[in-house]
């Protein structure tokens, strides 16, 4: 019932024991931290597509949300993290890809940042690339990449 515009309280079941209520601060407290800056975070993304399945990166443990899975090229939680287009996204992986057109974007916000993912449709260059198909590979940064 603590609402930091509209205090209520006469309903509410923690006035026995609020601070707020026995100072006679109730439009001080709770002191709200000050909100963040908005930080726009603009990505390209890969939908690489082989044999009816579609790689994935596995987020690093330095990333926010480790161990999520993603597309290569996708937010590695930089803030302010900008890539110039799918060539960033490509030079992530350990074998060459050939980009196609723009899927589209996916615009997104995650607490104080506000992402917009272009995704791009792409294959391997080769039939070998990415190693066998039960096998984990690496990207260029490290992270782990599989098939799903």
């Amino acid at each position: 019932m603590c609402l930091p515009r509209e205090p209520r309280c006469a309903a509410c079941p923690c006035a026995a024991f609020c601070v707020a209520k026995r100072e006679d601060r109730v439009r001080e407290l709770p002191r709200l931290p000050a909100k963040r800056a908005t930080v726009d975070v603009a990505r390209a993304a890969l939908l690489v597509r082989r044999d009816g399945r579609v790689l994935l990166r596995r987020r690093r443990e330095n990333e926010i949300s480790p161990g999520l899975w993603d597309l290569p090229g996708a937010f590695t939680g930089a803030d302010g993290d900008r890539s110039s287009g799918p060539e960033d996204a490509a030079a992530m992986l350990p074998f060459d890809v050939e980009v196609g057109g723009k899927l589209g974007a996916i615009r997104h916000g995650v607490t104080y940042r506000r992402i917009v993912l272009d995704v791009f449709d792409a294959r391997p260059a080769k039939r070998r690339a990415g190693a066998a198909n039960g096998r984990a590979i690496r990207g260029a940064d490290g992270a782990e990449l599989a098939w799903h």
